[in-house]
C-alpha cells in the first residue's frame, strides 16, 4: 500500500452554522467483544428501540468484521474505523468496505474491512439498529465497473429516502474514498453514493447499498464541506442539542485520498453531542472532505 503523509492526531476545531465540526478523535482499545449501548430507546415512534451495536477486532488485510443488531432489529445505518494503534503508522490505513451485513433473511448488522502496511490492524464496526420502520428495504448494486474516483449511485425506490448506506471496492491497492447520502447536500436524500481508488488501475469494481424507508418527519441531514492543507482531513460533525445521530457519511476529493474513519459518534463517547466522525488522508494536499450527519 502507498506510503501516505504522516497523520496528525487532531485537526483544528471549526464552527459551522448547522452544528459543530470538532477535532478528530482517534484510537480505541482492541477487543473481540460486542458492545450494545443505549442510543435513544423510545417505546414507540419511527426509531423505536434504537441502539448502537459495536464490535472491535484485530484482523488481517481485507478480513471482514461484522456486528449484529439485537434480535428482531435491522440496521438503519452504520460505519467503521481502522487503526494500527501506533500514531506513527496511522496514516497507512485504508477502509475498503463498510456496508450493511445481509443474509437470506435480510439485513441484520454492519460489516467492514480495511488494509494496512503495519500490523496488527484493528477494525471497529458500528451499526445503528432499530425495529424496521415503514417501507424499510435495502437497495443494492453489485460489481459495477467504474473509473477510479467516479461515483456509483444507488437510488431508493420512488417516495423513499436514504437513511444510510455503504459499499465495497475490489482490486489490489484500493481504498474507499466516498460513502455518503445524495444528491450531495440534499436535506432529504434518496440516494447513496460510493467510490474508490486503486493506485494501479484506471477502473475498479464497486458494490453499492442504500438503506431506504418511508420519509420520517423531524429527520435532518446536514452537510459540511471542509478543505485543509493539514495532513488530516475530517472531524466530527455534530447533531443539534438533544438530537441523536442515526446516520452519516463522507466524501474525500483528493486524487488519492482515502477514508480511515466514517462512523457514528455518541455523546457518551465524545463528551458533547452526538455526531458523525470522519478521518481521511492522502499523499497530496490540500484535502477536501464533505461530512454528513443525519439526526433525529
Amino acid at each position: 500500500m502507498r506510503i501516505l503523509n504522516r497523520l496528525r492526531s487532531a485537526a483544528t476545531a471549526l464552527a459551522v452554522v448547522t452544528g459543530t465540526l470538532a477535532g478528530v478523535i482517534t484510537g480505541a482499545p482492541a477487543s473481540h467483544a460486542v458492545m450494545v449501548t443505549d442510543g435513544t430507546p423510545p417505546a414507540s415512534g419511527p426509531f423505536r428501540g434504537m441502539v448502537m451495536a459495536k464490535k472491535t477486532a484485530s484482523v488481517g488485510d481485507d478480513q471482514a468484521v461484522t456486528v449484529s443488531c439485537p434480535p428482531g432489529q435491522v440496521p438503519i445505518s452504520g460505519g467503521a474505523y481502522a487503526t494500527v494503534g501506533q500514531p506513527l503508522y496511522s496514516n497507512m490505513v485504508a477502509l475498503v468496505e463498510s456496508m450493511p451485513a445481509q443474509n437470506s433473511q435480510g439485513a441484520y448488522g454492519w460489516t467492514a474491512s480495511a488494509r494496512s502496511g503495519p500490523k496488527p490492524l484493528t477494525v471497529t464496526v458500528h451499526a445503528v439498529c432499530i425495529y424496521a420502520p415503514a417501507g424499510y428495504e435495502v437497495a443494492e448494486q453489485y460489481h459495477f465497473t467504474i473509473d477510479r474516483n467516479a461515483p456509483l449511485v444507488t437510488t431508493c425506490p420512488t417516495g423513499k429516502v436514504a437513511f444510510g448506506g455503504g459499499g465495497t471496492v475490489y482490486g489490489g491497492t484500493r481504498n474507499l474514498n466516498q460513502s455518503y447520502p445524495g444528491p450531495a447536500g440534499s436535506a432529504s436524500p434518496n440516494q447513496w453514493i460510493v467510490s474508490g481508488y486503486d493506485v494501479h488501475a484506471e477502473q475498479l469494481r464497486v458494490d453499492g447499498y442504500a438503506i431506504c424507508a418511508d420519509p420520517i418527519a423531524g429527520l435532518t441531514t446536514t452537510r459540511y464541506t471542509h478543505t485543509t492543507s493539514d495532513d488530516v482531513a475530517g472531524g466530527v460533525l455534530q447533531c443539534a442539542t438533544d438530537k441523536k445521530v442515526v446516520g452519516g457519511g463522507a466524501a474525500v476529493t483528493g486524487y488519492d485520498d482515502t477514508l480511515v474513519t466514517s462512523r457514528p459518534l455518541t455523546a457518551a463517547e465524545s463528551g458533547g453531542r452526538d455526531g458523525w466522525q470522519v478521518q481521511a488522508t492522502g499523499n497530496s494536499t490540500p484535502h477536501g472532505v464533505d461530512l454528513y450527519v443525519t439526526c433525529y
